[in-house]
């Protein structure tokens, strides 16, 4: 258990300051500077639109605990950089779109007395729900397109290995990045969307690109995960690829198949 809470919370073993200071960088580089994403969007103009709510009863029932509160409860969406002493990802932002509704439902009930108040009110829900709706399918679209780009990629990553190896039964190592995955024009700020499979799979949670592996292998083949020790020789072993040839990064070795993207052009 206690393995547990100090691998969630590193923060713990970073320092007080560090975990601050990780916060403030993510408060300004992906709120404050990434307001081109719509979600960032309209999470800063709840911000806003919730200041000033939070001034104005403030004055109105001369309570100054009113702004603390709503400065913390501001706060309390980035408290995680403190824990985990990293930036934290939009897709673990879940209070984020809960913030947003407070001050939507906070703003509603205010103006709902005023009969012309409360219609502009309706008519700006209705338009930011459609706003929604139409990023949300562009990004699913944008998905699909990057989808389809990976089917493309993998077949041909696993043809070169199958027509290079005289044994593709053997590991194979993946060493390297490819060329990132393909986003829709226009599309930008997200940081997970639209990211291709062979790109992150590479060295995703450490695990001997398994995931890229597994991939590949949701395709028809069969090809095998390497040990420890095995994805540790391969990235030796990388070195001895020389690329002279179009295609020539993927050599076959005693035990191994090293897959080296660092010097690999084009798709992938």
């Amino acid at each position: 258990m206690n393995y547990l809470v100090e691998e969630q919370f590193t923060g713990l073993k970073c320092g007080l300051n560090d975990g601050i200071a990780l916060m403030l960088g993510n408060i300004y580089c992906d709120t404050i500077m990434n307001m081109r994403y719509f979600p960032v969007l309209e999470f800063v103009i709840a911000i806003v639109v919730g200041f000033i709510l939070s001034i104005y009863f403030t004055i109105k029932k001369k309570n100054v605990y009113i702004l603390d509160i709503y400065v913390l409860m501001v706060l309390a969406n980035f408290a995680l950089c403190i824990l985990q002493c990293k930036p934290i990802m939009y897709r673990a932002n879940a209070s984020w779109a809960l913030f947003v509704s407070v001050v939507v439902i906070t703003l509603y009930f205010i103006v709902a007395q005023k009969k012309y108040f409360k219609k502009v009110v309706f008519l700006l829900v209705a338009l930011i729900i459609l706003w929604q709706t139409k990023d949300m399918n562009q990004w699913f679209y944008s998905e699909w397109m990057k989808y389809q780009i990976d089917i493309k990629n993998g077949y041909q990553i696993a043809e070169d290995i199958i027509k290079v190896a005289k044994d593709s039964s053997k590991p194979i190592v993946f060493v390297g990045k490819p060329r990132q995955g393909f986003r829709i024009k226009g599309q930008k700020g997200a940081q997970s969307n639209g990211l291709s499979v062979i790109w992150w799979g590479v060295d995703a949670f450490d695990d001997n690109s398994y995931e890229l592996i597994k991939f590949i292998n949701s395709l028809g083949y069969q090809f095998k995960r390497p040990t420890d020790e095995q994805y540790q020789k391969g990235q030796v072993l990388a070195n001895h690829i020389s690329y002279e040839q179009e295609g020539e990064y993927i050599k076959e070795f005693e035990d191994i198949i090293v897959v080296n993207f660092n010097e690999k052009k084009g798709e992938r």
